[in-house]
């Protein structure tokens, strides 16, 4: 049981010891670092390296010393103080740099920003640039101290060769109503058109009938592209009326002649094929066995000798030129007094 508790009490002083070293492994170490930017050979702009700050202790005071660069072929502009709440700052014209603070500050970040251009003539490479860093703090009741540890990493200007085109062709058909063309785009992302085709124009069918003309409304032709599918329309024109006669017999009658009509679905109309009047039909008793028309008068005998004067007379009484002596008696023997 004693030998369990020793263990025990080993493996908790083992854990205590090598944890805070671990951590410690774990953790980012505090550095300056200066900015890495790239450029095109050639460029005449200015070329701004941040040197920032990270994972340092408070501080009192830094000084930053020793700008370093190729001067034949990098040109230094001038420094730019980024640190807030600074109680004295002093960037001379070599880039050396003093920062004071009131007491010890967190300056994390972009403390200082050198500027540069490239000289005439300066070709493609990578241009180093480097600083020396010296922080210091001062604990509260204590003497300002050099801080230990954060270790500076330089940064560099990278020239590179202006950029060079390397376009690939991607072509676009025509179609029935588009122009074809030819898109070049490049890696970097520009691009341009060219070799252009004129549209092909739609391939027409010999069309359909998708709605037949009449006479009284017009018809459509309708055609479609084979290629596309697409389809236009014509007008039929409505068609020329052509008559078309169904033929009525009307028969004649005793008074009244026959004849045939015949009469178009239009409405036109026209009669033909007359056939004279039957005649009245007369029995004993001067009645017309077809259609019973009764004779105005029974004296005359219109079967007999007096028929080829019955009608005359039957005209005469309907015009009023004459009305018998009554009674349906004509006497038609005797003479005309008039």
């Amino acid at each position: 049981m004693r030998k369990r508790i020793v263990f025990l009490l080993i493996a908790v002083l083992l854990l205590a010891v090598s944890l805070p070293a671990a951590l410690a492994l774990n953790a980012a170490a505090p550095a300056l670092t200066v900015e890495t930017k790239t450029v095109t050979e050639g460029d005449t702009g200015v070329i701004e390296l941040r040197l920032v700050l990270s994972d340092a202790p408070a501080l009192k005071s830094a000084t930053i010393t020793g700008l370093s660069y190729d001067s034949t072929k990098l040109e230094y502009v001038g420094g730019k103080c980024n640190v807030a709440n600074v109680q004295m700052q002093n960037i001379q014209s070599n880039g050396d740099a003093i920062f004071a603070m009131s007491d010890d500050t967190d300056i994390n970040g972009t403390i200082l920003t050198y500027s540069f251009r490239l000289r005439e003539g300066t070709g493609v490479g990578e241009y180093p640039v480097s600083v020396s860093f010296v922080p210091k703090s001062k604990p509260a009741g204590g003497t300002e101290g050099v801080v230990s540890g954060i270790s500076v990493i330089p940064g560099k200007i990278v020239v590179e060769a202006p950029h060079v085109h390397s376009y690939t062709a991607k072509v676009t058909a025509p179609t029935c109503t588009g122009r074809g063309y030819t898109t070049h785009t490049c890696t970097c992302g520009d691009s341009y058109v060219d070799t252009y085709v004129n549209a092909l124009g739609h391939k027409w069918n010999s069309g359909a009938v998708t709605k037949p003309a009449t006479e009284t409304e017009p018809g459509i032709m309708t055609y479609t592209c084979t290629v596309c599918g697409m389809t236009r329309t014509e007008t039929i024109p409505t068609l020329s009326h052509t008559h078309k006669y169904t033929a009525k017999v009307t028969a004649p009658t005793c008074t009244e002649k026959g004849f045939t009509t015949h009469t178009c679905t239009c409405g036109d109309s026209y009669a033909d094929t007359y056939v004279d009047a039957n005649g009245h039909k007369y029995n004993v008793n001067n009645t017309c066995t077809i259609c019973g028309h009764k004779y105005p008068f029974t004296d005359v005998l219109i079967n007999g000798r007096h028929k080829p004067y019955a009608e005359p007379i039957e005209w005469a009484v309907e015009k009023g030129i004459t009305s018998g002596y009554g009674n349906g008696i004509f006497k038609p023997d005797m003479g005309c007094t008039r």
